[in-house]
């Protein structure tokens, strides 16, 4: 029997393993179907596709597994997976579905001839990876080329092979003599000439890497709308769409993202709805808890029956919302599991009381948490507005942000109930 992995028995987001991801999934088979169905049916979407739904319901681990079943259908797809969710801006995100590339390029042992076109050209690409990646990341400002009329000439032939905006750096190359050389500045590469750059990259793999094998390449950029949390972050995003829009609309490219049924309705021009993704009812929640202690616990259970009816109640739906409270409550109260084998019902409020009442004698967090009970217990409201600059502390498990509206917030129900109770005893 597999030891017990308690460190990711709640992981609130989608495992990296493709045996893991299987075994967690439940439930969207038919969504998971319709989604083969559609991208098996054409080699190439002309408008970005969408996995949306609500925040933490499993758009995440639904396009995982998607990809997984998809390579199984021997699709001709190249397959690539970015997650903008750590990324700061459209460029970062565009950035890395560069070096993915890149990497895949350099990694490519060809079974051609040495002296064959194509490795010629396979070569001339890799040296013009490696000079132009500082220009991509931002190292570099500009890089300075010198060439002579003789190199020039020798790989003439060449130079309608690379990418546009790199010919025409190069475009008065007619003009030297024998035995002279020039020099050319490169400059930083543009969003638009990243674009051209990773369309130049897909093209290579598909045309002399994987000929007559790959039609196309399915890139995923997952949690597109993350990108919100950060400042300016719904210019990124409308930034980034706009970007991926110009990759959709070439033949060699099917992109698929993620985003909140908010952010799509948003935004849903020039985007096709792939799959929406639903919430849970409470007795799916239990399947997946269930199949979590499976996997990581030998089927042992974490809590008592009546503290997870209590976490599901209080999840909305939300998968990872329920995920995460349970790995939060579980590293709070690990001491009383190792006692007594089980978190009960009242280990989780007791941990919820000692947090707020820390946060209530805390000189930073003191006024806030005043403000947060005087919401729930006089004015009954779950949510409120402020402008103000909020602890961090609270954004980790007792408030949610609004992604559209900065200035609203939600007030985790588990703390509420707690708030509301110690009201009913006199506090």
């Amino acid at each position: 029997m597999t030891k017990p992995i308690l460190h990711k028995i709640f992981m609130f987001n989608p495992p990296d393993n493709d045996k893991e991801v299987n075994a967690l999934f439940h439930n969207r088979e038919s969504e998971l179907k319709h989604g083969i169905d559609y991208l098996c049916e054409s080699i190439s979407s002309q408008n970005i596709m969408v996995i949306h739904g609500e925040s933490r319901t499993g758009k995440s681990h639904f396009l995982r597994k998607l990809i997984i079943e998809l390579k199984k259908e021997n699709r001709p797809f190249l397959f690539h997976y970015v997650n903008a969710n750590s990324q700061q801006t459209a460029r970062n995100v565009l950035i890395d579905i560069f070096r993915l590339l890149k990497k895949q390029i350099f990694s490519f042992n060809p079974n051609f001839d040495h002296h064959a076109l194509a490795m010629q050209q396979l070569s001339i690409v890799k040296d013009l990876l490696i000079d132009i990646s500082p220009l991509v990341s931002g190292e570099r400002e500009q890089m300075i080329c010198t060439l002579t009329k003789e190199r020039i000439t020798s790989q003439e032939s060449h130079f309608s092979f690379l990418p546009n905006f790199v010919q025409a750096i190069f475009q008065s190359r007619q003009e030297l003599k024998m035995g002279e050389e020039k020099q050319w500045v490169i400059p930083m590469v543009s969003d638009e000439n990243l674009i051209e750059l990773i369309k130049y990259q897909v093209k290579l793999l598909l045309e002399i890497i994987s000929p007559e094998k790959k039609q196309s390449i399915l890139l995923s950029v997952d949690d597109i709308d993350l990108l919100c949390d950060n400042p300016q972050g719904d210019v990124q995003v409308k930034l980034l769409l706009d970007l991926l829009n110009q990759l959709a609309s070439d033949s060699f490219f099917n992109i698929v993202v993620t985003l909140r049924t908010e952010s799509f309705h948003d935004r849903s021009k020039n985007m096709w709805p792939l799959q929406g993704i639903n919430i849970f009812d409470n007795s799916e929640m239990i399947h997946i808890y269930q199949k979590h202690l499976n996997l990581y616990n030998q089927g042992n259970a974490i809590y008592t029956n009546y503290a997870i009816e209590y976490l599901i109640e209080n999840s909305d739906g939300r998968i990872g919302d329920f995920l995460k409270n349970c790995n939060v409550f579980l590293n709070d109260n690990y001491s009383i599991y190792l006692e007594k084998s089980i978190i009960d019902l009242p280990d989780i409020k007791n941990q919820v009381t000692k947090i707020i009442n820390v946060f209530k004698i805390n000189k930073e967090t003191k006024k806030h948490m005043y403000s947060l009970i005087d919401t729930i217990q006089k004015e009954k409201k779950l949510e409120f507005e402020s402008t103000d600059i909020l602890p961090r502390v609270f954004y980790d498990r007792m408030i949610q942000q609004d992604t559209t509206n900065k200035n609203q917030y939600y007030i985790n129900k588990l703390f509420s109930d707690v708030i509301q109770e110690m009201e009913n005893n006199g506090n």
